[in-house]
C-alpha cells in the first residue's frame, strides 16, 4: 500500500524521479513543490528519494530524473554524479553563487539541465548557460 502523501497514486508505468532534499528545510520545500505540481504530472510520476518524513526513503534503482532541492554542498556533488550517468538533473533553489562565488556558475550550469530559482534576478545571473525557471519565493507555512 502506498502511503506517500505527495504521490498517492503512482502507476506501474510512471516515470521515476529521485528527489534529494538533504536536510529539514529543503525537505519542507520539496514537499511543497511536489504538492504544487499539476495532477497530470503527479499522477504519472513516482517521486522518491532522500529527505525527511515528506519523501520516501532512498531506493537502489536508476531514476528517470534527479530533482535536488537547496543544500548545494551535498546536492551539487550528487547532481554531478547523476549527470555523468546521463540522468537529467533539475535543481530547486539556486546556490547563492551571485553573492559568494560567480566563478562556479559555469560548472553548475554544466551539470544541471534545469534550474528553478526563487529570486527573479537569478535568471540573469546564469546568463543563458542553463535553462532557468523563476518560481515564486516559498513562504513558510
Amino acid at each position: 500500500m502506498n502511503t506517500d502523501p505527495v504521490n498517492p497514486n503512482p502507476s506501474a508505468s510512471a516515470r521515476r524521479v529521485f528527489v534529494s532534499a538533504g536536510e529539514a528545510s529543503g525537505d519542507a520545500h520539496a514537499a511543497r513543490l511536489l504538492r504544487a505540481l499539476p495532477p497530470e504530472i503527479r499522477g504519472t510520476t513516482d517521486f522518491y528519494g532522500i529527505g525527511g518524513d515528506a519523501l520516501r526513503a532512498l531506493e537502489n534503482d536508476r531514476p528517470a530524473a534527479l530533482l535536488t532541492v537547496d543544500y548545494p554542498g551535498f546536492n551539487l556533488r550528487l547532481a554531478a554524479a547523476a549527470h555523468r550517468l546521463g540522468i537529467p538533473v533539475c535543481h530547486y533553489i539556486s546556490p547563492q553563487v551571485w553573492a559568494w562565488n560567480r566563478g562556479r556558475i559555469p560548472k553548475i550550469a554544466r551539470i544541471l539541465d534545469l534550474l528553478m530559482v526563487i529570486f527573479p534576478f537569478e535568471t540573469e545571473v546564469f546568463g543563458g548557460m542553463v535553462e532557468v525557471h523563476d518560481l515564486p519565493r516559498p513562504v513558510k507555512p
